[in-house]
């Protein structure tokens, strides 16, 4: 059996690096908290989703944050237990985060597949991924949105959970190699980032990004935005 190979990239220079490439699927993890707000604002109902790097140039319903905290003249902050918590009754919003935005962003070519990943959805992300790694006989290649360019723990946990349940054989090619821990909740409050986020009031979004497999959606960025992808 030919083993599918994959890579990890780091933030949005891997991302670009990843689509200069020619990375057919992609897969994004900023595990706190953008990409788990992602699937959090798609289990919630929300259909289509604008990711920025600018929100000010969003004139709908917009989320974002910046270094953890909320962007002025947004609704809500790039929080996955405030967006559980919220009534959001507009079906498409922006959305802005400090590096996972624009990883998704940069990783997009007109030819490739990007998935939104998170532990979330990562059984079926992996399952994904894989079928389209098979059909285009391509590899996969996971972007670790990190922090000020350099590694978060949170963001390779999660990564290396997806790549986990990689239905395939597969051989990691890339120097940063993956990493599964079996307590991913203990593992994701040990980071600095958790840390962060509990001097910014927002300890409850830690347990609820830890989460293992409590949906099915797989939201995929195509033409300028993300949706749920349709199998």
């Amino acid at each position: 059996m030919t083993s599918i190979k994959t890579y990890f990239y780091l933030g949005p220079k891997g991302a670009k690096q990843a689509a200069e490439n020619g990375a057919s699927v992609v897969i994004v993890v900023d595990a706190l908290r953008a990409t788990s707000s992602i699937v959090t604002l798609f289990m919630q109902g929300i259909e289509a989703i604008k990711p920025l790097t600018d929100i000010n140039t969003w004139d709908g319903f917009r989320i974002g944050e910046f270094q953890g905290k909320i962007i002025p003249g947004c609704a809500l902050n790039n929080s996955p237990h405030t967006i559980r918590q919220a009534t959001i009754k507009e079906k498409v919003v922006g959305l802005q985060s400090t590096n996972g935005t624009a990883c998704i962003l940069n990783a997009k070519t007109p030819a490739n597949h990007v998935l939104i990943g998170s532990a979330l959805n990562a059984k079926a992300c992996a399952q994904q991924a894989c079928r389209l790694a098979l059909q285009t006989q391509s590899e996969i290649h996971f972007i670790l949105a990190g922090r000020r360019g350099k590694m978060a723990d949170e963001d390779h946990y999660v990564a290396s959970l997806i790549h986990h349940h990689l239905s395939h054989q597969t051989k990691c090619k890339s120097i940063i190699q993956p990493r599964f821990v079996t307590n991913l909740l203990q593992a994701i409050q040990s980071t600095p980032a958790a840390t962060r986020l509990i001097n910014l009031g927002t300890e409850p979004d830690i347990a609820l990004c830890a989460k293992e497999n409590i949906t099915q959606y797989v939201p995929k960025y195509e033409n300028t935005w993300i949706r749920l992808a349709q199998w």
